[in-house]
């Protein structure tokens, strides 16, 4: 698997990261009750970047890596927990980041969805419908910017 998305050898460490914060994602949202993981998506960030550019190569690795990452591993992660593996990577950089969590009523019913935005950009969870209301912003909408 890793094989195939490896661009240079530099790409491999980031790849694993992602693949063990899916994985840990996944655990949780199965083991652990939902505001504790949620509690641990609000942390604040590290030390951030210096300069807008090097925010935005962080933002594009960490979007490539749950990208190339989840849809080749064995359960196939949504995006609820690429959204925390994606929260949790950025955060580990100093990259503020927010965490969305919307619904939408659709004919068959409601529909969720997760995605993470660095502030000016959605990072994952793809285009987000506009008649996808949101329910849950960590952190809050006081503490940093979003794009919902």
């Amino acid at each position: 698997m890793i094989a195939k998305i490896v661009r240079h050898r530099r790409d491999l460490p980031l790849l694993l990261e992602a693949a063990a914060e899916l994985t840990a994602a996944t655990i949780a949202i199965r083991c652990m009750p939902f505001r504790v993981i949620l509690r641990s998506a609000g942390r604040a960030a590290q030390q951030p970047p210096s300069g807008k550019a090097a925010r935005l190569a962080i933002c594009d690795r960490i979007k490539w890596a749950i990208g190339a990452c989840a849809p080749r591993l064995p359960w196939r992660p949504l995006c609820f927990p690429q959204g925390l593996a994606a929260q949790r990577m950025l955060r580990r950089r100093g990259v503020p980041s927010v965490f969305y969590y919307g619904a939408r009523i659709e004919d068959e019913g409601m529909s969720a969805h997760v995605w993470v935005c660095d502030g000016e950009r959605v990072i994952v969870g793809g285009k987000v419908p506009a008649d996808m209301r949101v329910l849950l912003r960590v952190p809050p909408a006081s503490a940093e910017g979003g794009c919902a």
